[in-house]
């Protein structure tokens, strides 16, 4: 209860836009947001099923007074396993894009893959997501500079 007295000195609002990451489904950002600390804030919810194997995903939490979604969609992200050559199922990166009080704005949510295994094990993964999310930048600074 101390922290919740901190934290209302510096301000009255809650946040108005929460990437959130590790998100085992839709119930559970229900349940999130209608708590009786987030329930006031009227916060909508961004997500999208992931082809993750263990069924993790990120999503888009935002105040409806405050942010206005105007586009939303997953990214995949396809991963090949390096000895197999199977794939390897995992989170998506989602984009969205809106209006935060007035000033049209984008937001990539992602959670890249761990380095579990190694760093070097990894690597090849974290570098596929790093593409993955250049290219989603590149589209979005194109598609603002057609503006």
């Amino acid at each position: 209860m101390v922290e919740k007295t901190k934290n209302k000195e510096h301000t009255s609002n809650a946040y108005g836009i929460i990437g959130v990451c590790e998100v085992e489904n839709r119930a559970v950002l229900e349940d999130l947001v209608n708590t009786d600390i987030l329930r006031p804030s009227n916060y909508g919810i961004i997500h999208y099923d992931s082809p993750d194997a263990r069924g993790i995903d990120v999503a888009l939490l935002y105040q409806k007074q405050r942010f206005m979604p105007m586009h939303s969609q997953p990214y995949t992200l396809r991963l090949y396993d390096s000895k197999t050559q199977k794939r390897v199922r995992t989170r998506d990166q989602l984009v969205v894009s809106g209006k935060l009080e007035g000033d049209l704005i984008p937001i990539i949510v992602n959670h890249w893959p761990s380095r579990r295994g190694g760093e070097a094990a990894s690597r090849h993964k974290r570098i596929a997501a790093a593409k993955l999310n250049k290219h989603i930048i590149d589209s979005l600074i194109f598609l603002c500079m057609s503006f």
